[in-house]
């Protein structure tokens, strides 16, 4: 499992909403399953996500421990950046038009967002 920090934005009713915090990502070879938190000291969890790749490309559906709050799917890439320190810097970057998300991984992913 690895740490990843993540940002997502939404349109609620004509009215954004951004929050982040840090994922625990499970890869393998055909996708990914996240666990999406606001804090490291919260066991709260904000959402899931199963997504599956397809090279570069990445499909997503993305639920919520709250039964209000019903399953949306999400679509994007991947984008790499150049190895340093023996760690390869990713960004996934999905989007169903009206809600973005970014998760990131790179060297500083054991720290929490900049605020």
């Amino acid at each position: 499992m690895q740490r990843w920090n993540w940002v997502m934005s939404a349109d609620i009713h004509g009215r954004w909403i951004t929050t982040n915090g840090y994922a625990e990502i499970d890869l393998d070879a055909k996708g990914w399953r996240a666990t999406l938190r606001y804090h490291a000291q919260d066991d709260g969890i904000y959402h899931w996500i199963d997504a599956r790749f397809d090279g570069d490309d990445i499909e997503a559906e993305v639920s919520s421990p709250n039964p209000d709050v019903g399953a949306f799917r999400l679509a994007g890439t991947i984008f790499k950046g150049r190895q340093g320190n023996g760690i390869e810097p990713v960004m996934m970057l999905l989007t169903d038009g009206t809600t973005v998300l970014s998760l990131a991984y790179g060297a500083h992913s054991h720290l929490g967002n900049l605020g």
